[in-house]
């Protein structure tokens, strides 16, 4: 646990277990993977976040923060992503394809559940989402987490 300056005023190591699905056209797909992680507050905002390799053995860092009754979701990387979930309406938001350009989606919250503070926690996304002027598929995430002890 440390005590933090500036945008983010605690933050402690976390064991996160994520789970994904993701249904098109009834194909789901499914990923499930532990990771080391930080828990962190600041500005009114609780959040979690965690680095992953990709194919190309890069680093990219995930983000989920919560602020209120909205979520966001940043990925850096090849295929960043910035997507933001309102249990109000449905968000604009955008994916950076690996050639370099960005493609806007809209994400329509189905259910958003968040319980996040420093004993751990848990945080739920099911969402559809369109591309392209057209229904693209059907996802869930779930996060859970506790602290990590050194």
């Amino acid at each position: 646990m440390k005590e933090t300056t500036g945008e983010r005023d605690f933050e402690q190591p976390v064991l996160l277990k994520i789970e994904s699905s993701q249904d098109v056209d009834g194909k789901v797909q499914q990923v499930h993977m532990e990771s080391l992680g930080r828990y962190f507050e600041g500005n009114g905002i609780r959040g979690v976040e965690f680095d992953e390799c990709d194919d190309a053995g890069i680093v990219n860092t995930t983000t989920l923060t919560v602020s209120g009754s909205t979520v966001m979701m940043m990925r850096s990387g090849t295929r960043g992503i910035h997507m933001t979930f309102d249990r109000n309406r449905a968000c604009t938001s955008l994916y950076q394809t690996p050639e370099g350009g960005a493609l806007a989606m809209l994400v329509y919250p189905r259910a958003i559940e968040t319980q996040l503070d420093r004993s751990g926690g848990h945080l739920a996304l099911a969402y559809d989402l369109d591309y392209a002027g057209g229904y693209a598929c059907r996802h869930r995430v779930d996060v859970t987490f506790r602290p990590q002890q050194l």
